[in-house]
């Protein structure tokens, strides 16, 4: 049986999907909007991981010795690195000494994943600088339409 795909859907084959379109965008909105096209069409769910926020990045500035006003990060624009990942992307979770239970570890280890982080052009732009389409699961609609998540 084959699915026939829509328009703005992408094909996927041998768990490679498409890549993504669009590298410079002008605002976290921008990317966003973006990305859950690009999560749509390709029958992903993602988890967002945002591992810098404005003000963590600032502190880091200000530690520095010989900063100056222009190493800041605007704190408006939002998380300063972001990074969407498969919802099969890493291994069950640890708490303490144990692990925990009562959650569905659906983890296949998949490197798949986007960063992308604020980049300086002429203003403060949302920059894609990692993209990986490799996926260690299959993608397809059916799956994607019976996730538990959803």
């Amino acid at each position: 049986m084959t699915d026939d795909l829509s328009d703005g859907e992408r094909s996927i084959e041998g768990g490679v999907s498409q890549p993504v379109e669009q590298v410079w965008f002008d605002d976290q909105a921008g990317f966003d909007e973006d990305m859950a096209e690009f999560l749509r069409s390709t029958f992903q769910l993602d988890r967002k991981r945002s591992s810098a926020s404005d003000s963590a990045k600032n502190n880091k500035v200000h530690e520095k010795v010989g900063w100056c006003e222009s190493d800041l990060h605007p704190e408006n624009l939002g998380p300063y690195y972001r990074k969407p990942q498969c919802t099969h992307a890493k291994d069950g979770r640890k708490i303490g000494k144990g692990e925990q239970t009562g959650h569905v570890v659906r983890s296949a280890n998949c490197p798949a994943g986007i960063a992308a982080t604020l980049a300086y052009d002429e203003h403060y732009r949302v920059k894609v600088t990692r993209a990986v389409y490799t996926y260690r699961h299959k993608l397809d609609r059916h799956i994607f339409d019976h996730y538990p998540s959803q």
